[in-house]
């Protein structure tokens, strides 16, 4: 409990932020999720259940019939495995969470990442559940089997905010945030991994995280920012401080226990939900090697040199705690940096996420409600949205990508590897788009694992217009293992262990 306190003291010291974009979306979601808005929710879900165990892997995407299985529309990508919830080692299998006439059943996964041991050469999926998080061994990818399962911290059944945990990598340490009441930011050392074995009985043994970061509550998203050996909270709730950026330094002593370097708020920015931090090497010549951050700011796109981040004031340490909140605040002391440009776009629902690509000289969006607001269309189909940041002064929109799908749906989290875009479509799965140019991508690979809801909600909420759950099926989809597998987490299924065939 000690930990809690310290939270709540700091809390009520700080200065509430603004109210976000993200309570109003939030609420949406969690409509589009309960059987108050979709009666037929649970049937679809269990329905998948099923479907999906009787396609255990591997199952070759037919060049003929553009199937999988002859159930899912695909293209160029096979099913290599699919781990379902109970092997995935979730307690929450089966379950169903009642409150305020919403529901929520199946055991719900949210963001996945991976990493690879450098010593062994084993590849592991890090899948990120209501209660925890699981560590799955993909050494032989059509056999993936979870080794062990990490705890959440306290309030795992937290009402709603379960649905939302999120995992980045760190010099071989995996730190997981939620949006958990006083959940704190967990460190658990993935070289212990070598040394466990796959449960033989299938009973995936669970432990806790090795450490905790107290001195923030919840967060919606997790940033590696790894030039800077640092680990950075986004995503900020009323139970931290009003906060921008939430940043731990997780190197040298600090590594696996996170140390607390302090918070950036900036009142404009407010409410940042997702950002993509670089060591610069771009075409801009004032920022090469300076640490340059890509904020997804809800309305806006914020670059900031995170590097020039520093306190006001004199007698000011970076690695002071606690020092800017609570009682022991210290205004001359807060934390400042400076924000290079910022911008939006017209039709802008939702300033979610996005990646750079390897050049630094293009940077690809995507945008959660512009399909449920009809920003562009009647039907709601996705948009990836490209800028040209040559120039990180001036940064410029160059044009938006529309999914070639065969259903509209929305679009998720995306990541740049090489030539490559790998998108989560949520109900239209996991799409592969490769660069052609600085302003053109065309997409070459896609298989969707979700058929349940064919349609985009919209707001207000019209059954008449669809009356499914708009934000299931692919919520994350990870291309970053050398041997060519990619992951993608269903949202209500598990994870599905994946092969693209590129050219």
């Amino acid at each position: 409990m000690a930990g809690v306190w310290s939270v709540l003291a700091l809390a009520m010291g700080a200065t509430a932020a603004k109210e976000t974009l993200m309570s109003k979306t939030r609420q949406v979601k969690l409509g589009a999720h309960s059987l108050g808005a979709n009666p037929h929710h649970v049937a679809a879900v269990r329905d998948k259940f099923n479907r999906m165990v009787d396609l255990d892997g591997p199952v070759t995407c037919d060049a003929e019939t553009g199937m999988l299985g002859g159930e899912f529309n695909c293209s160029n990508m096979n099913l290599l495995d699919y781990v379902d919830c109970e092997a995935l080692g979730t307690s929450m299998t089966g379950q169903s969470f009642v409150g305020d006439d919403l529901a929520i059943d199946g055991c719900w996964v949210s963001d996945i990442w991976g990493w690879t041991d450098p010593e062994t050469g084993v590849e592991y999926a890090l899948v990120s559940m209501w209660d925890g998080t699981s560590i799955v061994d993909l050494s032989d990818p059509t056999d993936a089997k979870a080794v062990v399962f990490v705890n959440g911290t306290d309030n795992i059944l937290d009402g709603y905010e379960n649905l939302w945990r999120d995992i980045k990598v760190v010099d071989d340490v995996m730190y997981m945030g939620s949006e958990v009441t006083y959940h704190g930011i967990q460190a658990y050392d993935l070289r212990q991994l070598k040394d466990l074995a796959v449960p033989e009985d299938g009973v995936v043994p669970t432990v806790s995280a090795d450490a905790v970061g107290r001195e923030v509550g919840s967060t919606h998203n997790l940033v590696a920012v790894e030039s800077l050996g640092w680990i950075m909270g986004v995503g900020f709730e009323s139970d931290s401080p009003a906060c921008s950026l939430g940043i731990f330094n997780v190197s040298g002593e600090y590594r696996a226990n996170p140390m607390f370097v302090g918070c950036y708020y900036d009142e404009t920015i407010n409410y940042v939900h997702d950002a993509h931090c670089v060591e610069y090497q771009g075409p801009d010549a004032d920022y090469t090697g300076k640490t340059v951050c890509a904020l997804w700011a809800e309305t806006d796109v914020y670059l900031v040199d995170l590097s020039s981040l520093r306190y006001e004031g004199d007698g000011c340490d970076m690695r002071r705690r606690h020092l800017l909140f609570g009682y022991h605040a210290e205004p001359a002391c807060a934390l400042t940096l400076d924000i290079i440009s910022n911008w939006t776009y017209d039709g802008a629902g939702y300033v979610h996420q996005g990646w750079f690509s390897d050049d630094h000289a293009t940077l690809y969006g995507d945008d959660e409600y512009d399909e449920v607001l009809r920003s562009f269309d009647e039907e709601g189909f996705s948009r990836c949205f490209i800028f040209d940041v040559t120039d990180l002064d001036n940064p410029s929109y160059v044009t938006a990508y529309v999914t070639p799908s065969a259903h509209p749906s929305i679009d998720h989290n995306l990541y740049v590897n090489g030539d490559y875009i790998y998108q989560a479509a949520y109900t239209s799965g996991a799409r592969v788009r490769k660069i052609v140019d600085a302003g053109t991508i065309e997409e070459v690979a896609f298989v969707d694992l979700e058929t349940s809801c064919e349609c985009v909600i919209t707001d207000p909420y019209d059954a008449e217009v669809c009356g499914c759950d708009s934000f299931l099926g692919v919520w994350t989809y990870f291309p970053y293992f050398a041997s060519g597998v990619s992951i993608a987490g269903g949202a209500v299924e598990g994870l599905f262990v994946l092969n693209a065939t590129l050219a």
